[in-house]
């Protein structure tokens, strides 16, 4: 054999009861065409070897009277430990569910433990994946009597006992479904070390995210507690976390906010999976200089409690009008609203709310809606960018005048987040009262912890107790009555974390930077109040940044501002009131715009001493007091039309902050603020191996793209599905496409080995021939079958004088061969990369015959292979 081996690399990338055994039972059907049956069945058994695909093939036939068809029955959407010997069929080889559906089989009637991840028996090669088996696409199928309607893909699972004895073992069937647990304002240190040291004071998330014995109530996996946390009272953000043992858990070891690091920019980032100068919300608080929007103050937006006008600038975000307190006095019940129009755009109402409607790009639920998947969010601000009321697969439980006095009036945020879960409860049942199936995408917004934070100081570990669990606890015991928990993909996520401040420390624009940017230049005009129109100065507070913009001198502020405007502001900002300077404005940044001729030039930092900007990098080695993380590519991230001309970064070390007075605040660009905790789990994640369950890092605009990985559906953006490539399909799979041609010599006809298949760290050995004796063989590599270099595959080679003869892969690489015979042997070595998992490469090739056509070359049909890991 011709050993051949190169890497695939370069080109494959550009306490619970115990289980019940018969609580969800399965109703058993019958249909005249057995190969079209997965149409409308959701399950399907077989004690036949159907191993290409579900229906019959010549080579592997799967007879009628093999089968036996399945539908979920009404009721629960998912069976726990059904064993599958009392659905009668008896000798059990193959299990097929439907697209959509995640299954798992267990011994006997455990549900705690899979199957071992080594396949002992040396038949068959069953384990497809490390963990509880999982059922693998097939193939797409076409309607046997209709070639033009596509089936839905299939998955599969077969045992590799050598009797085919399943059916002493359990079923488990679940449809795939995400939920998003979105708590703001969460420090990765916090929930991290909770997880690891003392899971046991938040029981009902970690449960969740560690799986939990229903026969003993203990949890199944563990973070390895050394070296997590090590800082001062377990707050130090840079430890290490390590997921491996963690069970049914990936998690982001260092995940990042965007900038800045406030509520609705980076909510907008999370759901719309795309940076902030892509979806323009660029804080609490933002200008928009071009007026992209309708209305006399739509250049200003704020979403806060906050800023310039503290009592109106709750805006529209749900539909309200401006809410604040009324007379009566905080904790004396109810309180009174007093409702401001701000003339705000009147479209918010009817659409989600004026946050989503702010959007420049959809949201991930408009992408997930687009593949048929159906959205229910409660809480949160974004649901659908200008189509909520209008796009019947997305559900928007929103708060009430009620819930936003409940906000305010209760600094622990118990109440907001209680009603939350009441009002997600009641949702949900009426969805299930209306006969409808859970939702695809549940988003479940706990705003309380951040409100908490601001309030009443930091103290995460004591809201996620006292708060956020018990609430989270009572929305998964209700749900235990319709869906199982542990079958779906749980999301945890959240917008920013949070730094300890000074009250006393708060830089405000009425009290302080209107006067410090005023006296600067008797031209400049700072906003200060609701109903101004004529100012040069706009300054958006959004606690650890504020942002400053500059109309230039023509009174234009679709014009660049001058750089002598920004130095002077920079300069009257960074010593505010002060000789020495930096003390309360730590850091000034600056874009020059009118040199770059661009609104995205570069920031660079505000030198004092050359009273000039100067490069970011440099100034930033200079200061290592200040433990910012990864600053120039989150500010480039943001920076575009609506970020600002200056950005003021106050002193944290010190306590400052630039918002209301708070007790804990955010926003800006250190660590405390900016790294933040991302971690999936359930059962579907069970299966991953050990070694990948720590992702590095990951920024929360991946978001989407990860739960899009996961549904099989697309959701475009900036966002990395980290992921998808986790959960692929990890079977190994070889067929042949097309036809080759050739002369009297024959056709070449390329195929793989009997028994061989792509897995990776494996070789995939290959066969060649008739071809002619030590006559060059070129074997072409690519990555697509439909398309090469803008031409449409395949295509006809006739017109270079190879008629009869079809170009069928896409030809990235080329490798040489020289058979000894008239018929060659070599072989293809699969990198050991887990992440190949699922990927598709093809293969033909093309033979030097000077008798096949005037070309001389003859080609063979063509090979798709799919890779995969054991």
């Amino acid at each position: 054999m011709r050993a051949l081996t190169f890497a695939l690399l370069a080109f494959c990338f550009g306490g619970a009861p115990a289980a019940q055994t018969a609580n969800f039972p399965f109703i058993q059907t019958s249909f005249s065409d057995p190969a079209w049956v997965m149409v409308t069945s959701d399950l399907l058994l077989t004690d036949g070897q159907c191993v290409v695909g579900w229906y019959d093939d010549p080579e592997r036939p799967c007879y009628p009277q093999q089968h036996r068809y399945w539908k979920l029955a009404s009721g629960k959407e998912d069976g726990e430990a059904i064993p599958l010997g009392s659905l009668g069929l008896g000798q059990t080889k193959s299990v097929y569910v439907r697209e959509g559906f995640d299954a798992y089989i267990y011994p006997g009637s455990s549900t705690d433990t899979p199957y071992p991840k080594q396949d002992s028996s040396g038949f068959d090669h069953p384990v497809i994946l490390n963990g509880p088996y999982y059922f693998a696409p097939v193939f797409w199928k076409n309607h046997p009597q209709n070639p033009s309607a596509t089936n839905f893909a299939q998955r599969t699972y077969f045992t590799s006992s050598p009797n085919g004895a399943l059916q002493d073992d359990s079923l488990v069937i679940g449809r795939r479904r995400v939920i998003i647990v979105d708590i703001d304002g969460l420090r990765r240190d916090a929930f991290y070390d909770l997880l690891a040291r003392t899971p046991w004071i938040i029981p009902n998330m970690a449960g969740i995210v560690l799986g939990r014995s229903e026969a003993s109530g203990s949890l199944l996996g563990q973070i390895p507690t050394a070296p997590v946390f090590t800082g001062p009272n377990d707050m130090n953000n840079r430890g290490v976390v390590d997921f491996q043992q963690s069970f049914q858990a990936i998690g982001v070891d260092k995940g990042f906010t965007v900038l800045p690091s406030y509520t609705f920019a980076c909510q907008a980032s999370i759901f719309t999976g795309v940076q902030p100068r892509r979806h323009g919300i660029l804080g609490n608080e933002w200008f928009d200089r071009f007026g992209e929007f309708e209305g006399y103050d739509d250049f200003r937006r704020g979403y806060s409690r906050g800023g310039v006008t503290a009592l109106n600038h709750v805006s529209r975000v749900y539909e309200w009008g401006s809410v604040a307190p009324g007379p009566s006095a905080p904790g004396s019940g109810p309180c009174t609203l007093v409702l401001y129009n701000i003339a705000n755009s009147p479209s918010a109402f009817g659409y989600g709310g004026l946050a989503s409607v702010d959007l420049k790009q959809p949201t991930i639920y408009d992408a997930l809606a687009s593949g048929g998947a159906r959205s229910l969010i409660s809480f949160n601000m974004y649901t659908s960018q200008r189509l909520y009321h209008r796009q019947p697969l997305i559900d928007w439980v929103r708060p009430t005048d009620t819930n936003a006095c409940e906000y305010i009036e209760d600094p622990t945020g118990l109440k907001y987040d209680r009603s939350m879960v009441d009002q997600t409860i009641a949702e949900l049942g009426r969805i299930r009262s209306a006969g409808r199936r859970f939702p695809e995408i549940m988003t479940v917004y706990f705003a309380g912890h951040d409100h908490q934070m601001h309030e009443l100081g930091n103290d995460q570990k004591g809201s996620l107790r006292t708060v956020t669990d018990p609430q989270f606890g009572r929305l998964v015991n209700w749900m235990s009555n319709w869906v199982n928990p542990r079958n779906i993909l749980w999301a945890f996520i959240t917008d920013h974390g949070h730094t300890q401040t000074v009250p006393g420390n708060s830089i405000v624009v009425e009290s302080d930077l209107e006067y410090v940017i005023e006296a600067a230049s008797s031209r400049y005009d700072v906003y200060d109040f609701l109903w101004e129109i004529d100012f040069n100065v706009y300054v958006a507070l959004n606690g650890g940044m504020a942002q400053v913009h500059v109309q230039n001198s023509n009174g234009n502020w679709k014009s660049f501002p001058q750089k002598s405007d920004l130095l002077r502001i920079a300069r009257a900002c960074y010593f505010r009131n002060s000789a020495v300077g930096g003390q309360t404005i730590g850091m000034v940044l600056g874009k020059d715009s009118m040199a770059a001729q661009s609104w995205s030039a570069p920031y660079q930092a505000y030198d004092p001493v050359k009273n000039d900007f100067v490069d970011l990098e440099t100034y930033l080695a200079s200061k290592p007091q200040y433990q910012f993380v990864e600053v120039a590519r989150r500010l480039q991230e943001m920076n575009g039309t609506r970020s600002g001309d200056l950005l003021l970064i106050p002193n944290y070390l010190s306590g400052y902050y630039c918002d209301r007075t708070a007790m804990s605040n955010h926003g800006g660009m250190w660590d405390t603020d900016s790294l933040i905790p991302m971690v999936f789990a359930g059962r579907p994640l069970q299966r991953v191996p050990d070694s990948q369950r720590t992702i590095t890092e990951a920024d929360q605009y991946d978001l989407g793209a990860c739960l899009g990985g996961y549904l099989g559906k697309s959701v475009p953006g900036d966002g990395v599905d980290r992921l998808g490539p986790l959960l692929a399909t990890r079977t190994a799979l070889v067929s042949s496409f097309g036809q080759g041609c050739g002369g009297p010599e024959g056709i070449p006809f390329l195929s793989a080995s009997p028994g061989s298949l792509p897995w990776t760290s494996e070789n995939l050995d290959l066969e060649l021939g008739p071809v002619p004796v030590t006559s060059p063989v070129s074997l072409m590599l690519g990555t697509s079958r439909t398309s090469w270099n803008g031409l449409a595959l395949p295509a006809s080679l006739a017109a270079l004088g190879m008629p009869g003869c079809t170009l069928l892969v896409s030809a990235e690489q080329s490798v040489a061969l020289q058979p000894v015979g008239k018929y060659l042997s070599f072989q293809l070595s699969i990198p050991n990369l887990p992440s190949l998992a699922g990927v598709n490469f093809y293969t033909q090739a093309f033979v030097i015959d000077p008798t096949a056509n005037p070309m001389g070359l003859a080609t063979s049909n063509a090979v798709q292979t799919t890779i995969g890991v054991r």
